[in-house]
């Protein structure tokens, strides 16, 4: 009997313990929650290939981002969607593309990689609510804010997008090799990368990662450490779709004072290494300026090397 009533007091301590464990977790949750900034107010519109969706519930602005039902923009973007409940993650797949999400988490596998969601996705009207610029972004679509009619525009590669004009170019011309090679150090950069994403990306010699950021005239700065003579850079861009990238390189010996070397535009596919070349110089500093694509103001750069051909 004794030992019965022990084996019920342990059950009933082990279910008081669960209890306060999932109520503290809830707590949590709801607490960071509580700390967003949440607008709802119903004006948000949303256009797919020119194509209006509605949601349910309406899209929201949290923290100044605008937040939609999971299931409903996977669906509308094309991509299929499962749950996980052992894992309560949410696995969306768009050709090559797999995402795993979990409420709550401050990031999300995009493939193989870790990616910062902001702000992560979140419990609204017991949906399942998640930033629509980064899913959208990540799975290769154009997205741009029109403020005049509250809407997000969203494009896929089989809907012409805006585009700019091109600055003028010097086309990439020669081996895309450079003879000397100078080693470089973590770039400074004007901003942080998008989604997480580290400047070291770009020097670290694997095609897998890269730094990109969302910001017209950002800079990205390599110091070599002493003056070298250098004709030719070579970049690999990247992104989810392909476009021409436009950017400027600038020289400068002191860090302060630069003077443009020229104004470049991508000539391929995107993961292609291209060789931009100019008139030979001694610099210590090198200065790119990214001057937007034609899809929209990102830059997004795999690898980068500064040399001589």
């Amino acid at each position: 009997m004794k030992r019965s009533q022990t084996y019920r007091s342990l059950c009933g301590l082990i279910a008081i313990i669960l209890v306060i464990g999932l109520v503290s977790s809830f707590g949590t949750i709801a607490s960071a929650q509580a700390e967003m900034k949440i607008e709802a107010n119903g004006n948000i519109k949303v256009s797919i290939d020119n194509i209006e969706h509605t949601f349910d519930p309406p899209p929201i602005l949290v923290n100044d981002r605008t937040m939609v039902p999971m299931r409903a923009v996977f669906e509308a973007l094309g991509a299929t969607v499962e749950w996980d409940e052992a894992t309560s993650t949410a696995i969306a797949v768009r050709g090559t593309v797999t995402m795993k999400i979990k409420i709550g988490a401050p990031a999300v596998y995009v493939g193989a990689h870790l990616r910062v969601i902001d702000p992560p996705a979140m419990i609204y009207k017991d949906r399942t609510m998640v930033p629509l610029r980064f899913i959208s972004e990540w799975f290769g679509f154009y997205v741009d804010w029109l403020p005049d009619t509250n809407t997000v525009v969203i494009l896929s590669d089989a809907v012409p997008h805006p585009s700019k004009t091109p600055v003028p170019t010097k086309a990439p011309t020669g081996p895309q090799e450079l003879t000397t090679k100078y080693p470089l150090t973590t770039p400074t950069v004007s901003g942080p990368g998008k989604n997480g994403v580290l400047p070291e990306h770009m020097i670290d010699g694997d095609v897998a990662t890269s730094w990109a950021l969302e910001k017209l005239d950002c800079t990205i700065i390599f110091d070599l450490g002493e003056k070298k003579p250098i004709n030719a850079v070579t970049i690999i861009f990247g992104g989810s779709a392909v476009r021409t990238q436009w950017f400027e390189l600038y020289g400068s010996n002191d860090g302060t004072k630069y003077e443009k070397i020229g104004s470049f535009e991508s000539q391929h596919a995107l993961n292609i290494k291209e060789l931009y070349s100019f008139d030979n110089k001694e610099y210590q500093y090198i200065k790119v300026l990214n001057k937007g694509n034609t899809r929209n103001t990102y830059i997004n750069i795999v690898e980068m090397e500064i040399g001589t051909i």
